[in-house]
């Protein structure tokens, strides 16, 4: 199987770097919840967009996986701090790679973000993309 990347950008939103907690699991019909619990895990997410983020975990999930993600977006400097909102969001796996020392940087798209959300995340992503140029 080739390699179809062509070293263009294909995301659709402007996504930056971030190294926050997440807390997230999979979303499981309900009998094997029931059987299995509802165990969650952390995770860090490493960048965010309005279409989705990356995270950083210590188990890999497979493609397609939809997958419920909390996490709280703020932004901070020596003379104020903005708080974006405790977001819930449900996101769909798209791609897993496996990363040194067992874990796995997963790739995951928003699923019906809400309009509260998509502008709480579209705000922070403006804010940090205005620090990073001042």
């Amino acid at each position: 199987m080739g390699n179809n990347y062509s070293g263009q950008e294909r995301r659709k939103f402007k996504r930056v770097k971030i190294n926050l907690v997440v807390v997230y699991h999979p979303d499981r019909p309900l009998d094997v919840v029931v059987m299995q619990g509802s165990k969650e895990e952390r995770a860090t997410m490493l960048d965010i967009s309005q279409g989705g983020m990356s995270i950083l975990a210590k188990t890999n999930i497979p493609i397609s996986t939809n997958v419920w993600i909390k996490f709280t977006l703020m932004s901070s400097d020596k003379d104020h701090a903005d708080f974006y909102g405790n977001m819930e969001v449900k996101g769909q796996v798209r791609y897993g790679i496996a990363e040194p020392g067992g874990r796995y940087r997963l790739g995951i798209s928003f699923l019906g973000l809400n309009e509260k959300d998509s502008i709480n995340i579209s705000s922070f992503v403006e804010s940090l993309e205005k620090g990073k140029k001042s």
